[in-house]
């Protein structure tokens, strides 16, 4: 999955160097679309305002975006049909609230909008302090996220870890050398043993301790290893 995220295969989600992810463009079903400046719906936008009605628009996940909704039964499409306004819609499943302001920074500001609204519901709150999409819905896709940090009473960017396709390849690299490193590590207790050159005894008392324990559970039971699941 992280290979098709890479490749931009998803029209629904491919790597952004700033937003961690973000969507494409086309058609997503019958009744979703997205515009060729990746906003909710068929209708493109001018970047200057030149019909005189109040342009709004909305950041924000899912509930924003209006996953189960077709492109007219969106809140904001209902909105902008309801109103005399036009309401560009912003929403990204599994967005934070750092990730939907980031998105006004770099796509919405030129936009010159009237209105802004940021959608916030309780499940934000977690996503903020997260920088991989799974630790919170391992079901989703694999997606990582950027995040802030209060340094010294300022907030401080921290990029999303995997940013770019060079990005992905290089972690997926990393998890590919998994086994070699665990192979390196049993040789080198081997080694150890036949050379007398050890951890103090209570020292591995208590790692086979730990180890005993993590083996009873099967993997597809652990909370730890459940976002990789899917990888």
């Amino acid at each position: 999955q992280l290979e098709r995220l890479a490749s931009n295969q998803s029209v629904r989600a491919r790597i952004h160097p700033v937003l961690g992810w973000t969507y494409g463009t086309g058609k997503v079903s019958d009744t979703e679309y997205l515009n060729a400046q990746g906003l909710r719906g068929t209708r493109e936008y001018a970047v200057a305002n030149a019909n005189g009605v109040t342009r709004i628009e909305v950041f924000g996940d899912s509930n924003v975006y209006g996953n189960e909704d077709g492109d007219a039964e969106s809140w904001p499409a209902q909105i902008d049909s309801g109103w005399n306004a036009e309401v560009l819609n912003f929403g990204a499943g599994g967005y934070g609230t750092d990730q939907a302001f980031l998105r006004f920074k770099e796509e919405g500001i030129r936009f010159a909008p009237q209105i802004v609204i940021i959608g916030f519901t309780s499940m934000m709150a977690t996503r903020v302090v997260s920088r991989y999409r799974r630790f919170q819905d391992p079901n989703d896709g694999p997606w990582f996220k950027p995040r802030f940090l209060l340094d010294d009473g300022k907030l401080r960017l921290l990029p999303a870890p995997v940013a770019s396709r060079e990005d992905a390849d290089a972690w997926l690299a990393r998890l590919e050398a998994v086994p070699a490193f665990y192979q390196q590590n049993v040789a080198n207790l081997k080694r150890g043993i036949k050379t007398r050159y050890t951890q103090p005894r209570i020292v591995v008392d208590r790692v086979l301790e730990t180890a005993r324990k993590q083996v009873e559970v099967k993997p597809e039971d652990s909370s730890l290893l459940l976002p990789s699941a899917r990888m």
